[in-house]
């Protein structure tokens, strides 16, 4: 951290720090005036003190952060009830294994903001079918000056999957490419093959051994016409096939 500013922990120090104030002369320490909404920091080398509207500091104000298992994916929803300069949020994800502070923390969003606003305002993203784990989000909201905070962090346990199964692909219909998931609740021989309307195959997607977990596999048309297309799900107790529409 660098000398002469102040930063800002969560009570656990799970988040990065948050740099909220610059240009003291030694701070000392940080002093709250409820009645003015002011910040006093006192400067330990110059025996001054410097004060800071508090609200100037918290350009969006947070009230709802929630991540919410839906299907196979994470949905996050959260909302604000006043924004100042606000110009976007970042969503940021980390498995629960990897060391809290600063580390592993992976950008997997991104939703632009409101500006300046007095009014509440509801924002939700979609983590489309994230790896099995323990994991946490948070927010990094980005002012247009490029000053940003941190949100409190949120946990969810996607677990082990209970049962096999094979998700619609996303999206559907599709040009070029979608998304198939599917899950194996324990380790098989699994095969995912892609057959054109006439039973024909067109591509092969895993053919191989997995642990149990949940996964996803792109699909990638560029050579194939429009049309109906069916994907199918091999493993060693479980069999499903589905289908799916490419429009050119």
């Amino acid at each position: 951290m660098e000398y002469n500013k102040v930063y800002k922990y969560d009570q656990n120090f799970a988040s990065p720090a948050v740099e909220v104030s610059i240009g003291h002369n030694g701070p000392a320490d940080i002093l709250y005036d409820i009645l003015n909404d002011i910040l006093a920091i006192p400067n330990f080398d110059a025996h001054t003190v410097d004060y800071k509207p508090a609200a100037s500091l918290l350009p969006v104000e947070l009230v709802a952060f929630n991540a919410t298992i839906v299907s196979n994916n994470v949905e996050l929803t959260w909302q604000t009830s006043a924004e100042k300069n606000n110009y976007s949020f970042e969503i940021l994800r980390k498995p629960h294994s990897t060391t809290l502070i600063n580390n592993g923390w992976k950008t997997i969003g991104f939703i632009e903001g409101h500006g300046t606003i007095n009014s509440t305002k509801d924002y939700q993203f979609v983590d489309r079918n994230p790896p099995v784990n323990f994991l946490h989000y948070i927010l990094k909201q980005i002012d247009t000056d490029g000053s940003f905070e941190y949100s409190d962090i949120v946990k969810i346990d996607m677990g082990i999957p209970s049962k096999f199964d094979l998700s619609q692909n996303y999206p559907n219909p599709f040009n070029p490419s979608t998304t198939i998931s599917y899950s194996i609740s324990e380790l098989s021989n699994v095969t995912l093959i892609v057959y054109n309307s006439l039973g024909k195959e067109v591509a092969i997607l895993v053919n191989g051994y997995k642990p149990a977990g949940k996964y996803s596999v792109n699909f990638k048309a560029l050579e194939l016409s429009s049309g109906i297309y069916f994907y199918h799900l091999t493993t060693n107790n479980f069999s499903l096939t589905k289908k799916m529409l490419m429009m050119k």
